[in-house]
């Protein structure tokens, strides 16, 4: 896949409209990117201290901001890759993707301020388990992290315009 690709993916999740499209559409189209089997992009509502995960049936579901994964990655701004979720003791099920399988959490950065953390994405890296036979920690390839990273910084300009059009429904 190419930069352009994901160019295209970036335009085409912004034409959605609203973050209760955009969001499910994103997530979608990475786990096709990635071969995951899940993906669970989070929007932190820092003013309100909530993650916020729209649904593909248009809900938004509410988390504690400083609670699982997510949180420890929101509060560092790096990325995290951990063999097997459930049994990391920073897991939430209310907030974390639940699996036991390897797990990217990425942070999702501000396009104009890199040390701004708007949302963190998280996807099953299937690929992960190469890693775990040998090394015992679960594989992340360049190729993969480039392209959550390329992903991320498409995904994080989408939302960020759209951001005007939250705040006055208090949506984000």
């Amino acid at each position: 896949m190419t930069y352009c690709f994901f160019l295209k993916i970036g335009f085409q999740i912004s034409s959605l409209g609203e973050l209760k499209d955009i969001i499910p559409h994103a997530e979608k189209k990475l786990a096709s990117i990635m071969s995951s089997s899940a993906t669970k992009i989070l929007l932190a509502d820092r003013k309100n201290g909530h993650w916020l995960h729209y649904t593909l049936s248009g809900e938004v579901q509410r988390s504690a901001l400083n609670s699982g994964l997510a949180g420890m990655v929101l509060k560092y701004g790096k990325h995290e890759c951990v063999n097997n979720a459930y049994a990391h003791q920073q897991f939430n099920g209310q907030v974390d993707l639940e699996t036991s399988m390897p797990l990217i959490i990425w942070p999702m950065k501000g396009p104009h301020d890199e040390s701004e953390v708007i949302g963190v994405i998280e996807v099953i890296n299937v690929k992960g388990i190469e890693g775990l036979a040998t090394t015992n920690q679960a594989k992340l390839s360049t190729y993969d992290i480039e392209a959550i990273e390329f992903f991320s910084n498409q995904l994080a300009r989408v939302i960020y315009d759209k951001l005007p059009k939250a705040k006055e429904t208090k949506e984000v």
